[in-house]
Order: structure tokens, then C-alpha cells, then sequence
């Protein structure tokens, strides 16, 4: 039932059957896992929080947020009816196609391998479950609230590369003499809707603070407010390849855990590290235009507390925003990661996915800093390193632990690295209940 009348949730979503995982142990940083089967009846739709709620300091939205992030919600939440925000996605997506069509040789320009494919356009860096290159989905990354954001600083920008190193821009790029790259339009249009979703992500952490009040949990308001490393990341999902003469694709099931085939999905499962991660509604495209979505079951799926996969829609006057690794270490469990997945359309010949999304984390040296009082098994992610208490020992940093994402996820020798490797979101939440 809706919370209040600007505070509901959609009524559409669509669920799919899965396997609920079970750690079965902890060793080094090892884990096992046991599938049990879990039959789906229902499941919850995202909780609806209107912009000018979230905007008041002093609304209570404890109601909201545990419907959302409690035991049995998403670990997701739409804010609608943000001003102005449809007209800035539909300035920015159109130009996600531009820029993936750009020339080789001009692409190739705005890689920046010095911040690991972290800064400007990334294409085919990342792997898939099955070992293939990622090439159906090519991402710019910039920050969105900052160019420069070492500020001169050069051994932070050598020492944190990933964070720290400055923005790329089609259109700075072709004044060095590379022709047939500018879009001047890029960079506006990602600053204003990028700055846009840091603002409302900021309104949330401010909640989010007060939600957890009493739990001595890290303030997130402080956390992200002081952040200089804010990252977006403007998408787009290539159209899938056609298969036999025909624009249909044999899709194996959505089954969380599983490998997924090399054509099944536009992105595998994962969580994020970040704090909060804002998210845009996608669109889809076709010629240049903007087109209906050719495949209801296409698009982002998430996996709720209670272990069912849920498609989420996203209407393009909201915002979407979901818990990453970093808050989920900060909250010392209460809050956990969301595991998501892009599923691929099937029918649609032609058509790509544009979409945009906004990390908020930590500066890399922000603390890794849980509770008192917490343990690993409480926070449940594989990456961090609970402080054993012995005199003069360090403080994991958001650095540190980034840098054990990433390790994690490209050398995990195993079938499903992006689920395998994220613990914390794949227990069964045990310390949830604590506060929930």
C-alpha cells in the first residue's frame, strides 16, 4: 500500500524465479556457496519519494527508507518529479549514440589508460562472466562537479589515478588537432545532469543520516559532501547482434549466479562500491530517434532483500538510487549493496540503450570506518578489512578498499567473478534485522 499520496510505490514490476545463495565459508578472503531453490509469489515495487519531500530537511522519510532498504525492500528508491530533470536527460542521452559513432581513431584518443579506462571512453575493457571483452556497452566517465578535481596535485592524481586525474572532453580534444570529434554538446549536458543527481543524491545521504541516527555510523552527509572524486558514467548499450538471419536473441534465464551467455545481458550482475549510485531512466533508440523499448523483460533488474529479482521501470521524471558497497561498509550492514543486472532485448533489431548513472563515494582517503562494535561477518563484504584493534594499526581507506574491488573482480578465477566476488550483497542479510 502507498506510505502517503507522494510517497508510493509503482505498481508494475515483473519477478523471476532464482537460487538464493548461501555462504558456506569464510577463508583468506575464499568463499563458497551453497544454491537452494526459492519459489517467487510476489514481490515489492520501488518505494516513490517525492523531490519536494526529500528536499525538506526536516520530513521525517523513516518509513520510506525502510520500506526501501529494510528486510523485505529493493535496496532501491525513485525520487519524481525532479525539476527539470527530463529536459537534461533528453539533451544528454541522444548524445551517448554521437558519441559510440564517432571514428575510431577519435575514440581511441579519449581512452585514458593512465586511470584504468576510469576517465573518458571505455569500450571492451571490461570482461564478462564468460571471459568474452565487454563490446556491447561503451561508457564515458567524467566527474561531473569537477574538472580538475587534484587541482594541480600531482602525486594525488599519480597515487589515485582513477579519481584524480582530469576530465576529457570530445571537443577540448579536437582543438589538439584531431578532427572529426567535437561535441560540444557533451559536456554541458553531462555537467547538468550529472550535478543535478550529486544534489538529490546529497538530499537522500542527509535521511539516510538521520535514518540510521543512533547506530554511530559514519554521516554520509559529511562523507560525500567533502567528497572531490564524484564519478558519471553516460552509457550505451549497443544493439545486440543478431543470431541466425533474425533480430532475436535466445535468451538463457535471468538466474542470479549463473554464467551468463555471452549475448544474454548488456551488463552482468554486480554492486556497486560506491555510497549511492543515482541512476537516469533509460532511452532507447533507434536511427537516431528515440523509440518505445522493444522487449518488456529488457532493462534493469535488482535483486531485493529477500532474495527476488525484480524489473525495475524507471519513469524518465524520477531518479533511482541504490546502496553500494561503500555505505554498506559505513552502515556496518544495516544498509546493503543492490545487486543489478542490464538484461538485453530480444526483437528490436537496431535498437541501442542509452542511460546515465552517478557514483557518489568517498574521497580514496576516507576511511573504511564500520560502527563500534562490528565485525566482518555483520558488514559482509569481502573487500573490507575489519580493524583487528591492535595498537598502531592503519585504517583501510575508500582507496584501499577500491583497489581490492577492482583486483577482485577482473583476477577472481571462477565462472561468475561480478556475483562471486561481492559477498555482502549474496548472504541473507542476517544483520538487516538488527535495525529493521
Amino acid at each position: 500500500q502507498p506510505l502517503s499520496s507522494t510517497c508510493g510505490k509503482l505498481t508494475e514490476c515483473a519477478v523471476l524465479q532464482h537460487e538464493s545463495w548461501t555462504v558456506l565459508s569464510q577463508a583468506s578472503g575464499t568463499f563458497g556457496f551453497r544454491a537452494s531453490p526459492m519459489s517467487v509469489a510476489a514481490a515489492a515495487a520501488p518505494v516513490v519519494i517525492a523531490y519536494e519531500e526529500l528536499a525538506d530537511p526536516n520530513h521525517n522519510l523513516d518509513a520510506a527508507l525502510k520500506e526501501a532498504f529494510g528486510r523485505n525492500g529493493l535496496g532501491l528508491v525513485l525520487v519524481s518529479e525532479v525539476p527539470g530533470l527530463q529536459r537534461m536527460r533528453d539533451l544528454l542521452l541522444p548524445v551517448a549514440t554521437q558519441l559510440a559513432e564517432l571514428p575510431p581513431d577519435v575514440l581511441q584518443s579519449l581512452e585514458d589508460p593512465a586511470s584504468s579506462y576510469s576517465f573518458g571512453w571505455s569500450c571492451g575493457r571490461e570482461q564478462l562472466a564468460d571471459g568474452h571483452p565487454d563490446t556491447l556497452k561503451g561508457s564515458y566517465y567524467a566527474n561531473p562537479c569537477n574538472d580538475n578535481p587534484a587541482a594541480g596535485d600531482e602525486s594525488l592524481s599519480a597515487r589515485h589515478p582513477a579519481y584524480f586525474r582530469p576530465n576529457m572532453w570530445p571537443s577540448s580534444q579536437q582543438e589538439g588537432g584531431i578532427q572529426g570529434g567535437s561535441l560540444p554538446q557533451l559536456e554541458p549536458a553531462f555537467k547538468a545532469l550529472g550535478t543535478c543527481i550529486v544534489n538529490v543524491g546529497l538530499m537522500l545521504a542527509h535521511h539516510i543520516d538521520k535514518f540510521l541516527q543512533g547506530h554511530k555510523a559514519l554521516s554520509q552527509v559529511e562523507v560525500l559532501s567533502a567528497a572531490r572524486a564524484h564519478k558519471a558514467r553516460l552509457l550505451h548499450y549497443k544493439a545486440p547482434p543478431v543470431i541466425s538471419g533474425t533480430d532475436e536473441i535466445n535468451l538463457k534465464p535471468c538466474v542470479l549466479g549463473q554464467p551468463l551467455d555471452h549475448h544474454n545481458g548488456w551488463c552482468g550482475w554486480h554492486t556497486d562500491h560506491s555510497s549511492i549510485t543515482g541512476l537516469t531512466s533509460a532511452m532507447y533508440m533507434k536511427g537516431g530517434q528515440d523509440v518505445a523499448c522493444p522487449d518488456p523483460n529488457c532493462g534493469l533488474w535488482v535483486k531485493n532483500m529477500a532474495g527476488v529479482i525484480v524489473k525495475i521501470a524507471i519513469p524518465p521524471t524520477h531518479l533511482a538510487f541504490q546502496v553500494g558497497e561503500a555505505l554498506q561498509v559505513h552502515s556496518g550492514g544495516l544498509l546493503r549493496a543492490t545487486p543489478h543486472y542490464v538484461r538485453a532485448a530480444t526483437g528490436g533489431a537496431g535498437v541501442v540503450r542509452n542511460t546515465f548513472a552517478v557514483f557518489l563515494q568517498p574521497d580514496p582517503t576516507c576511511p573504511m570506518l564500520a560502527p563500534p562494535g562490528t565485525n566482518q561477518a555483520s558488514v559482509a563484504v569481502g573487500q573490507w578489512k575489519a580493524p583487528t584493534g591492535a595498537p598502531g594499526e592503519p585504517v583501510q581507506d575508500f582507496g584501499q578498499f577500491s583497489a581490492l574491488t577492482f583486483e577482485t573482480y577482473y583476477k577472481q578465477d571462477v565462472q561468475a567473478p561480478d556475483v562471486i566476488a561481492r559477498i555482502g550483497t549474496l548472504t541473507t542479510h542476517e544483520a538487516v534485522g538488527a535495525v529493521f
